[in-house]
């Protein structure tokens, strides 16, 4: 037996105990600093800003009425610099041309959604210079006295 003055060798019992202990301490500071991430993340997302800014990064949109009134901005406003209408005689309220005007160049048409009743067929595509150019048709009408309302969603920007 390998005594020394009557005990165990101390470097015998470190090399031992010296290995599992640093396991042991290297898994509860990952687990630690994983919960710390853990609260912080969701500290983030209970602010309804942080929501909002990460929705309008992630797919800005709009949504506005045949007047040419933004009623929601969810981060697509900046990025479009006007919207005009053209309309039929026979239908006033409804426009037949929506044309988006961007302040930059965009690869992908917005994706336009009609948000009442109305029903269209929409029929996109190029106008002058980084216009976007919507021909709607309507295929089920209702008369509401409602103006209508369309989002705009920016894709792919």
């Amino acid at each position: 037996m390998n005594r020394e003055n009557g005990y165990p060798k101390a470097s015998m019992l470190l090399k031992t105990i010296g290995p599992a202990f640093a396991i042991i301490i290297s898994v509860l500071a990952l687990f630690g600093f994983d919960q710390y991430i853990d609260y912080k993340i969701g500290r983030a997302f209970q602010n309804p800003q942080n929501i909002q800014t990460i929705a309008s990064k992630i797919r800005p949109s709009l949504i506005f009425d045949s007047k040419g009134s933004i009623l929601a901005d969810m981060g697509g406003e900046s990025i479009i610099k006007d919207i005009s209408f053209e309309y039929d005689k026979e239908h006033i309220s409804h426009p037949t041309r929506i044309i988006i005007t961007p302040n930059k160049h965009l690869q992908q048409a917005p994706l336009l959604t009609p948000l009442d009743d109305n029903e269209y067929k929409i029929a996109v595509s190029r106008g002058h210079m980084r216009d976007w150019q919507y021909d709607l048709q309507p295929m089920v009408m209702i008369e509401r006295g409602e103006i209508p309302m369309f989002r705009l969603e920016i894709i792919g920007e």
